[in-house]
């Protein structure tokens, strides 16, 4: 637009330069003019029309006009006044319009001209690069296709003889040009090819088609065969005349080989998976439909092919994966990432679920567009649950090795306790002993020293007693003598055992024995029978452990209260329940209260003796009687309740047993009978003479079962009392000889075991070695007093 308007403004420029220029030479030289006005001004037309175009001429036109009327006519009204002046007027402005259009159709024609002879010159210059381009890729082609070894390339006459030849066909056909022009093109064809027109057919498509391409087997020169793509193009003259065809070949047989092992490796991988029975492989579509199913998908998850194809993948899901979106989720993982691994649940036709080790992957073409997905799971049910049962065997094993090591740290505490609660009463034993060996205590001391030592002593046997009964516990041997047991005499008296205790502490004491409902005071009256099937003796220990516990951690002046009574339930049950207003139990502890080797204060400051093993015994014991108990207790200082469940006697279930008279206790009575007593502890010899002769009874003491036999080849005594543990031969071997004695002389002598061996299978060992009692140290007199007796009673 800028380049026009400065054109315009140069052309326009020189009308109005022109026009001036003539009236100041018409001006300077009129004189000589006169009377022609206009040639000056005719030059100006000229010049501005040759120069600046037509318009620019006709500006000139204008302006020359006026200025002639104006400068040199009579007057500025002179057209109007002089016909004359008129006519000259109307003649110049036609000569001056002619010429400016006879100068713009000049300059218009030169101009074309020039282009013209431009044009010519430019296109003989473009042919000649053309031409010299065209044979500068003549010769490349040229080059190139006789260069090109990768491609037979060649040329044929109109009949199909070969009439060019490169260097690819020479390497890749064999033949080389000076033999091959001139020979029919169907020498590369195979003689079925041959035989079937293949040949001529190619060059009969190529000319109707105007191509003619294929993938076949052609022959060298040698007779080897190749896979070749072959095109063959028909080849015209300007005026469409055949010329000739040329044929391209290329050598495909590293391809075709290619495909067909991965058509055959295909083939066995499809057979492969269709045959797989361990895995579902399948593929789907892009949307997430099953495209295809294997036979291990039809028994991994129960569809058959015909019902699953065309099916949305997330039927395997469970309905709450499926509102979780995850079907949805996966393929979109696939596709971003590629691949998506994961173990999940899934569910099969039949509706089972299943934990699956899955793979699913995106499939692209070579475009990289999204053409499906393949999938394959396996069911890893069983590892998942064999590694759920490893981890809870890992869980286990971790919770038994720290249950160990607390139970490991409970046992070191308890030795400690037990240390301790073993060396103190044999402390004051030891020091009220030493006290009256010495001869320095009055009378009242020394029967406060013997009330001491006899208190310190049963404390003792207690304690070994429990350590024995948690021992046959642990080993499964505590076995019970069951009979039919009044639980109220039991409970009766296990209270007298403790009733020095509570009048010691002065506390208040409850006993109510089966009383009807509401009433609440102390039974004077002999209550009514509630009978169990049970150990009277370990009942009896299961009472008066709690009742001594009930006592033990109830201050002065505190109350414990024992209750008897029967409980309607499924089957009726005797409850027992001891209650006291003692330290109480925490609520950490509650749990552990029955646990062997466990206190709720294990510490050197604690305020209670004893070894923590009262309680462990008497669930044992409770549960040996098909019983049950349980503990409660609102908290530390508010006291604690024991509930023992035991199930009631039916009267159908009451064994018949007469009615017994009572027997008055009396003392036994053992004159007139030889024991022979056989013992490597001198104490126990001293004991056992000093016992047996204050019941009348004549007592030989020996310290060796070779001792015994001395005695025993002098006299018969009437009974043997032997330990089993022994210097040198032990009580078996005593008893073996006792049986020889019997067979020789028809003498039978009973023995009994008194030793400190208190496991089942040692007291089993000694019945059926020969023994006819055992008893375990340390024993009662009034005991082992009674069992001599009944040794006799029996004989």
């Amino acid at each position: 637009m800028l380049m026009q308007q400065r054109n315009n403004l140069q052309r326009y420029g020189i009308a109005v330069l022109t026009s001036i220029a003539a009236l100041l030479l018409t001006r300077l030289l009129w004189w000589q003019l006169q009377p022609t006005l206009y040639p000056f001004f005719l030059a100006a037309v000229i010049i501005s029309s040759w120069y600046g175009g037509l318009k620019s001429g006709l500006v000139a036109t204008v302006l020359t006009t006026g200025l002639s009327e104006y400068f040199f006519l009579t007057t500025i009204f002179s057209l109007r006044a002089s016909p004359a002046n008129l006519g000259r007027t109307l003649y110049y402005v036609l000569v001056a319009v002619l010429i400016c259009v006879l100068n713009a159709r000049v300059r218009s024609a030169q101009q074309r001209a020039e282009l013209n002879a431009i044009e010519v010159e430019r296109n003989q210059v473009l042919l000649l690069q053309n031409q010299k381009r065209l044979r500068e890729s003549e010769e490349r082609v040229r080059l190139l296709v006789e260069g090109v070894r990768d491609y037979a390339i060649f040329a044929l006459d109109p009949e199909g003889r070969f009439v060019s030849w490169n260097a690819g066909a020479e390497r890749i056909l064999g033949y080389p040009e000076t033999e091959i022009l001139g020979r029919s093109f169907s020498c590369i064809f195979t003689s079925e090819d041959i035989v079937s027109g293949r040949p001529d057919e190619a060059l009969r498509t190529a000319i109707a088609e105007g191509q003619a391409q294929d993938n076949r087997w052609h022959v060298r020169k040698d007779g080897s065969l190749f896979w070749a793509n072959g095109v063959v193009t028909p080849l015209h003259d300007a005026a469409g005349n055949l010329r000739g065809f040329s044929k391209i070949l290329r050598d495909n047989t590293a391809v075709k080989q290619a495909q067909e092992a991965l058509r055959a490796s295909e083939e066995r991988f499809r057979s492969l998976i269709e045959n797989v029975q361990d895995y579902a492989i399948f593929m789907l579509d892009p949307e997430g439909r099953v495209a295809s199913w294997n036979r291990g998908s039809e028994a991994v998850l129960g569809y058959q092919e015909s019902e699953i194809l065309g099916q949305p993948f997330s039927r395997f899901f469970p309905s709450e994966l499926i509102a979780q979106g995850l079907p949805q989720q996966e393929l979109q993982t696939a596709v971003t990432e590629g691949r998506v691994q994961q173990e999940r649940l899934h569910i099969r036709k039949d509706g089972s679920r299943f934990w699956a080790s899955e793979v699913m992957t995106a499939l692209r073409d070579e475009t990289g567009r999204l053409r499906g997905f393949s999938k394959v799971m396996r069911d890893v049910t069983e590892r998942k649950r064999a590694e759920a049962e490893r981890t809870q065997l890992l869980e286990d094993e971790q919770a038994a090795r720290a249950e160990a090591e607390a139970a490991n740290r409970a046992k070191d505490e308890f030795l400690a306790i037990v240390s301790h609660e073993l060396r103190t009463p044999l402390t004051a034993i030891a020091g009220w002993v030493g006290m009256l060996q010495t001869g320095m205590l009055d009378e009242e001391k020394a029967t406060l020293a013997l009330e001491t030592i006899e208190r310190n002593a049963n404390l003792q046997a207690q304690l070994i007693e429990d350590l024995l009964d948690i021992s046959r516990i642990i080993r499964g041997e505590l076995r019970l003598e069951s009979a039919v047991v009044n639980l109220a005499d039991v409970i009766t008296a296990a209270v007298e055992a403790v009733c020095p205790k509570i009048r010691e502490k002065q506390l208040q004491f409850e006993l109510l024995l089966n009383l009807p409902a509401g009433k609440v005071e102390n039974q004077e009256s002999a209550p009514p029978d509630i009978l169990v099937w049970g150990d009277a003796d370990r009942l009896q220990q299961v009472m008066w452990n709690l009742l001594s516990n009930a006592v033990k951690f109830t201050p002065e002046e505190g109350r414990v209260t024992v209750q008897l009574e029967r409980v309607e339930q499924v089957e009726p049950v005797a409850q027992i329940t001891v209650a006291d207003t003692g330290i109480g139990i925490r609520a950490d502890f509650l749990p552990h209260v029955f646990d062997r080797f466990r206190q709720a204060d294990s510490t050197s400051t604690r305020s209670y003796t004893g070894l923590g093993l009262g309680l462990a015994i008497v669930r044992y014991l409770v549960e040996q009687h098909n019983g049950t108990i349980t503990a409660a207790s609102p908290g530390e200082g508010k006291g604690a309740t024991f509930i023992v469940k035991i199930p009631l006697l039916q009267s159908n279930e009451l064994p018949a047993f007469g009615s017994q008279a009572a027997q008055e206790d009396q003392a036994v009575d053992l004159a007139g009978r030889s024991i022979l007593a056989v013992d490597d502890d001198d104490d126990m010899r001293s004991w056992l003479s000093t016992l047996l002769q204050s019941h009348g009874a004549e007592v030989i003491v020996v310290d060796s079962v070779a001792a015994a036999i001395e005695v025993l080849e002098q006299t018969i005594p009437s009974l043997v009392v032997s330990d089993i543990a022994l210097p040198n031969e032990d009580g078996y071997a005593l008893v073996r000889h006792l049986k020889a004695l019997e067979v020789q002389n028809g003498i039978q002598i009973p023995a009994i075991a008194l030793t400190a061996y208190a496991a089942q299978e040692a007291q089993a060992a000694a019945i059926e070695a020969g023994f006819a009692g055992y008893f375990v140290k340390p024993i009662p007199a009034d005991d082992l007093i009674t069992a001599i007796a009944s040794q006799f009673l029996q004989g």
